[in-house]
Formats: C-alpha cells, sequence, structure tokens
C-alpha cells in the first residue's frame, strides 16, 4: 500500500525548488558520433562515416592507427550536403611497411536552424599558409574541417581552429622539414547554424611533454550538462616535424582528444598541442523500465549530470486497465512516475524524462490540494514564465488504491497545469492531490499540441500529439475523459523529442460508456 506521507514530502520539497542556469530555446539534440573505417593496409586511403537518415553533420573527426609519424591525416571533409565525413591519410615521402587503418568520425544530430557547410580556400602555391572560412552574418560554428595538398606526404596539416569568437574556423598548414616546390592549397571547412545556439561554447586545452616520447596527446572536457557538437586541434610547433594522428569525439561525446606524432626524422624541440571542443546545451529523453511483477511500482528517470527534466511522463506495460498512474512528477534532477494496481496481474512500468542542459528561470510550481470526490487542482507559473512541462499526483489516504490521476493538462496558452484525479471505481474517499508545472522563460516558437481521440467505448485507445517540423519536445501531458473504470494508461515522450504518445483502458470491470483519451505536446523552436 501506498504511504500517504511519500508525496507530501515531495510537494514540500518542490515548493522550495530554485531556479537554474541558462534558457530554454534551441538546444541540440539527437546527438551521435558515428565511425567509419578503411581496409588494413599500407597504402594512402581514406574511410567515411555516414550520418544517419533525418541527421547531419556538425562536427568532423579522423585518426590512423598505429600512428608512428610515417601516416599523416590530410583531408578530414564534411560533404556539400553535411551527409558524411571522410578522411584522407598518407604515407609521408619515405613510407612504411607497417600496415595501417584510417577512421573517420561524424558527430550527426537533427539538424539545427540554418546548418550549412562553409568553404575556404588558400592560393596555390609552396609556402606555410593558413586560410579562414567564415559563418554568414548571424551564424556560429559548430565544427571545422580540412585539406591540404597535393604534395606527396609532405604538406602538414597543423592546425583546425574554431575561431573564440565562434564566427568561423581557421586552418593552418605547412611543409615537412625537408620542403617541396610543389605548389598546394589548404581548404578549411566550417559547419555553421544560426544563432544562438544555446549554451555553444569553445573550450581550449593545452598539453606539453618535455620527455623524448615520440608522441603528445591532449583532451577538451565539455561542461557538466552539455555535448560535443564539434572539435579541433592545433599542433604548437613550425619546424614540419609533428603530424596529425588522431583528432577524436569522445564515444560519449563528452569531449574531444587528439594526437600527434613526431615524424620519422624525429624533433629535439619543445612539444605541445592544444585541443578544441565545441560545446552545446543539449535535451535528449532518458528512460528505465521496471521489472514485470503484479505490484505498484515508481521507476525513476535520472537525468546526467548538469541536466534538469523540462518533462515528465512514462507508460504502463501490460496491464490492459488493471494499475493506473498516481504520480507522475520531477523531482530534483529525476522524475518519478508512479503507479499502482487494482488487480492481480504482472505489467512492468517505464519512467521517462525530458533532460535538458540546466537553464536559468526554471522553477518548478507544486499546487498541492485534499480531495475527497473527482477534483481538479492548478499550478500556475509565475508572472513571466510559462509552462514547459507538467505533472501531478493524487496519494491515496484510504488505503483501498483506487485512487488515479486523470490528467496533467497543460493549458492553451501555457500558463498553468490542471491535474485531475478520481477514485477508479467511483467510490467517495479522501486522497491527498497536486498539479506540478515545469516553468521557465518562454523560448523561441513555444506552442502547445492537443491531439484527442474520438470518445466512444473502446476498451483502450491511443492518440499521438506531434511537434511540427522545426520544432522539438520539452515536456508532456495526457488525460482521459473523467469517468469510473477508466485509467490514464500512457504520458510518454519519443526518444526523438518529437511527439508525445497518450492513451488510456477501461478496466475489466468496466461499465459500457464513452471516453476520449487526449495526448498535450510542448513544443519549441530547435
Amino acid at each position: 500500500m501506498r504511504r500517504a506521507t511519500a508525496w507530501t514530502v515531495l510537494t514540500a520539497t518542490m515548493a522550495f525548488a530554485g531556479s537554474f542556469a541558462a534558457t530554454a530555446s534551441a538546444a541540440v539534440t539527437n546527438v551521435e558520433r558515428v565511425a567509419g573505417s578503411s581496409l588494413e593496409s599500407s597504402f594512402d586511403k581514406s574511410a567515411t562515416a555516414s550520418c544517419p537518415a533525418g541527421k547531419k553533420v556538425t562536427g568532423a573527426g579522423g585518426a590512423v592507427s598505429p600512428g608512428n609519424g610515417t601516416v599523416l591525416i590530410d583531408q578530414i571533409t564534411p560533404d556539400p550536403t553535411l551527409s558524411s565525413v571522410t578522411v584522407h591519410a598518407v604515407e609521408d615521402e619515405d613510407g612504411t611497411g607497417s600496415s595501417w587503418v584510417v577512421t573517420a568520425y561524424a558527430i550527426c544530430a537533427t539538424p539545427p536552424p540554418g546548418l550549412q557547410r562553409v568553404t575556404a580556400t588558400s592560393a596555390s602555391t609552396s609556402d606555410a599558409k593558413s586560410v579562414t572560412a567564415a559563418c554568414p552574418s548571424g551564424k556560429r560554428v559548430l565544427g571545422v574541417g580540412a585539406e591540404a595538398g597535393p604534395g606527396a606526404g609532405q604538406i602538414l596539416l597543423d592546425g583546425l581552429r574554431p575561431k573564440l569568437d565562434l564566427t568561423g574556423a581557421v586552418v593552418n598548414a605547412l611543409e615537412d622539414e625537408t620542403g617541396t616546390n610543389i605548389a598546394w592549397t589548404v581548404t578549411a571547412y566550417a559547419m555553421c547554424a544560426n544563432a544562438p545556439v544555446v549554451g555553444l561554447q569553445r573550450v581550449a586545452h593545452t598539453d606539453s611533454d618535455t620527455s623524448a616520447t615520440p608522441s603528445q596527446t591532449g583532451s577538451a572536457p565539455c561542461p557538466a550538462g552539455k555535448i560535443l557538437v564539434g572539435l579541433g586541434g592545433e599542433i604548437n610547433s613550425l619546424n614540419g616535424q609533428m603530424v596529425y594522428n588522431a583528432l577524436t569525439p569522445k564515444s560519449d561525446l563528452t569531449g574531444a582528444g587528439m594526437t600527434a606524432f613526431k615524424d620519422d626524422t624525429g624533433s629535439p624541440n619543445f612539444q605541445s598541442v592544444t585541443t578544441y571542443a565545441l560545446c552545446a546545451a543539449f535535451a535528449k529523453r532518458v528512460a528505465v523500465t521496471s521489472e514485470s511483477s503484479a505490484d505498484g511500482k515508481s521507476p525513476q528517470a535520472v537525468c546526467p549530470d548538469g541536466m534538469d527534466p523540462t518533462g515528465t511522463g512514462g507508460a504502463i506495460n501490460g496491464s490492459l486497465g488493471r494499475a493506473w498512474i498516481v504520480g507522475s512528477a520531477p523531482s530534483g534532477s529525476r522524475t518519478v512516475f508512479d503507479v499502482r494496481a487494482g488487480f492481480s496481474y504482472p505489467f512492468t512500468v517505464t519512467a521517462a524524462a525530458v533532460c535538458a542542459t540546466t537553464m536559468a528561470s526554471r522553477e518548478v510550481v507544486v499546487e498541492p490540494a485534499v480531495a475527497s470526490g473527482p477534483s481538479t487542482v492548478t499550478a500556475t507559473c509565475p508572472s513571466g514564465k510559462r509552462v514547459i512541462g507538467a505533472g501531478g499526483f493524487a496519494d491515496d489516504q484510504s488505503g483501498d488504491n483506487r485512487v488515479a490521476v486523470d490528467g496533467m493538462a497543460p493549458d492553451a496558452a501555457l500558463t498553468s497545469v490542471s491535474m485531475t484525479s478520481s477514485n477508479t471505481a467511483g467510490e467517495a474517499a479522501m486522497w491527498a492531490a497536486g498539479a506540478f508545472a515545469i516553468c521557465a522563460a518562454a523560448p523561441p516558437g513555444l506552442v502547445r499540441v492537443a491531439r484527442t481521440s474520438p470518445a466512444d467505448s473502446a476498451e483502450y485507445k491511443s492518440v499521438t500529439a506531434t511537434c511540427s517540423a522545426g520544432k522539438r519536445l520539452l515536456g508532456a501531458g495526457a488525460a482521459v475523459t473523467s469517468q469510473a473504470h477508466v485509467v490514464l494508461d500512457d504520458m510518454l515522450p519519443d526518444a526523438a523529442l518529437t511527439k508525445v504518445t497518450a492513451s488510456g483502458a477501461e478496466d475489466p470491470t468496466a461499465p459500457e460508456g464513452d471516453w476520449t483519451v487526449t495526448a498535450y505536446a510542448i513544443c519549441a523552436s530547435r
């Protein structure tokens, strides 16, 4: 049996919830690292990493393995449509008898508004040179690429640098220590998107080593709660005796790494490398599913460090109306999805949180109440803030486990959240109730999308509210027509943060009667 004090404690905690740091708009979503590798051989070669459908390149990297200073990367190129990254590597003029592999890395994401590739190519000469790819006015750089040559393995990329003000990318290249008379060019690539890209920042870190080791590694971590969208690196040497071996996004996209090798002639000089990470605010869905049993359960979805929930939700899997939602609410960096069972029938429960990089102006408003029959409780955002997520709870104090949440509905103006609850058997009872409104300064394009099912007496029904193109999901809501023996079953944001699915079900003892289920999606511009 549910303890009546559990939601009471949560209510008291959330009543004092404070505000956090940045805005709610345009966080980068659905970011992943994709890798593609060549076959192993001792020949110049390339590899390509392609983004999955619906995603585009924001950042590029590459690596050679094993690295020994005789193989160098001379091309890290995003294609014109930003669908893939190709990395090319060559052996130097002395070559190597060892076999090696080249790997391309693409950082792929749902494309932020205005994403495009910008290029700039230098004059063709036989001199060290630098070129800048400048983002168009009103755009900021997310990632860097480069290409240098031709040069028979004697042209060295030694700098791929996002500008400090994030307005473009600078690429440097030079000849090795023996030089060449061949004229060559260097090309800079910048992946640019409309400003602001929320939380976008350049992290730079320099690593040095005075020992006689043949390589120098470096890394640049993203701040907690932000994700890597692009990277770069510089070899801080002008003697042409250090070569790029790797410029690599971490597998979990928490930062960037690079490695440079001394070439086969070595270098007695002090060496250092600077690694650049381009990091941005991030949004993702976190979901966790309980074990199967016939008992009530309360799984929690926990946002990563540096992130907080903007939306709550979850799903009851396989109950067929024999279990019902009694709570879906934020609590610190997690969300709780609380379900009670009134019949002996096994099921699982999924808790979901829409998590976003910690935001300024975010606060959680909770409105508690005591009910003795079907009731509505409303939590209202303070002046100047709007609803970005919804939640509620109904805490049965009679001990019969028949009280359920019927709805957690943001109003059309996104100023408040109303939580409806009732006794599923239509009996008189007493229970604690509460509505949660997750509030923040209104991000661009904030809108509520609502979809309602037909009104009929189906035993189970489901409906989906979908954000329009160019928008992403911030929060979820759902409601069933308040009627005895009809329960809210799901309020589930999808993993791509594009839609909310709500479902409802009649319990096995339900009389004939028409009812509806409504899904609410709270959406904002990407």
